[in-house]
């Protein structure tokens, strides 16, 4: 299978593409962003956890599954975690506890926090 670039990915009615394969590309994408985030998180975890002294809120904009601040919810139960991206990004996602799930636009506005993640 020849994984779409995003712009006919985005368009595929019109490049007769079939679901599966946005889907299939979509598991791909996202398990390569989660692995990413695991090591991201574990150093924030580990290595930086100063960081998120005297904070009672986070957001991370452009979540996608979550999978970074998910962790630090975990590791910091005191602090207020928001996994936020598009809507249709999270329409599947959990939250409870100290982790709130919020699907919106970075561009028009960013859940409130006392801090803000963006990472690639």
């Amino acid at each position: 299978m020849m994984i779409q670039p995003p712009f006919k990915l985005q368009t595929a009615s019109h490049f007769g593409i079939i679901q599966p394969e946005i889907q299939t590309f979509c598991n791909f994408f996202n398990e390569a962003m989660a692995s990413d985030s695991r090591v991201i998180a574990s150093v924030l975890i580990t290595k930086c956890k100063d960081l998120f002294e005297g904070l009672s809120s986070l957001v991370d904009v452009g979540a996608g599954t979550g999978t970074t601040i998910k962790a630090i919810a975990k590791a910091f139960p005191h602090l207020k975690c928001t996994v936020f991206d598009l809507p249709q990004v999270v329409p599947d996602l959990k939250g409870g506890g100290n982790l709130e799930v919020v699907g919106g636009d970075m561009f028009e506005a960013i859940p409130s926090a006392n801090a803000v993640i963006l990472k690639r």
